[in-house]
């Protein structure tokens, strides 16, 4: 039999977000690292600082990940910790995007804000997430 208490439909929400937040973050970074880095022409980013965007999304992707299979008894403060990394993460790449705006071409900045508002989209859930635990 399956717990259809409000509890246990919160767990697998969680769970379900910690696993979307973890595979968007590995789609981040191989596209950083194996697509933008390696045409490098195409969007005038610096190679190192792709791959450092790509490091932090691969880190962020293990916590997702090992929070959505070890299943911690609070949830709250892992979904926490991922809204500031991500939030942490826009404002890096935004600033980024402002200080090489006039080298990035414009696929470049179509690329960073585009991600950007998707992992915003995202935040917004997780935080609407977090609001059912209170």
């Amino acid at each position: 039999m399956y717990d259809k208490s409000p509890n246990s439909k919160q767990k697998i929400v969680a769970a379900r977000i910690f696993l979307i937040d973890g595979t968007g973050a590995l789609v981040t970074a191989a596209l950083l690292s194996l697509a933008l880095a390696r045409h490098e022409a195409l969007f005038e980013m610096k190679p190192d600082i792709l791959y450092f965007l790509a490091s932090l999304a691969v880190l962020f992707a293990l916590y997702s990940f090992t929070n959505a299979f070890l299943k911690p008894k609070n949830r709250r403060q892992p979904l926490k910790a991922v809204v500031w990394a991500n939030t942490s993460y826009c404002l890096l790449t935004l600033g980024l995007v402002i200080y090489y705006y006039h080298t990035l071409t414009l696929l470049g900045i179509a690329y960073f804000m585009g991600e950007i508002v998707v992992i915003l989209l995202l935040v917004r859930l997780e935080t609407k997430v977090i609001r059912t635990y209170t």
